[in-house]
């Protein structure tokens, strides 16, 4: 089990065009889940490629 400062390095997405883009880059989840309120969240480890695929998720409209 994870401890909080752990945690801290895995980042949340409720967006669901979002989660697919990161999942479609080939990132992992490391947990689909049913947030507080009802929503459905998917978790990742926030590491260099998912900082990387977040930067491509920014800039995917400029050109």
């Amino acid at each position: 089990m994870k401890t909080n400062k752990e945690r801290k390095k895995d980042f949340y997405i409720y967006n669901h065009f979002q989660a697919q883009f990161f999942l479609d880059q080939g990132l992992c989840p490391i947990r689909i889940g049913k947030g507080s309120r009802g929503d459905l969240f998917i978790r990742f480890e926030r590491n260099e490629e998912a900082e990387r695929v977040f930067e491509m998720w920014c800039d995917r409209w400029k050109k």
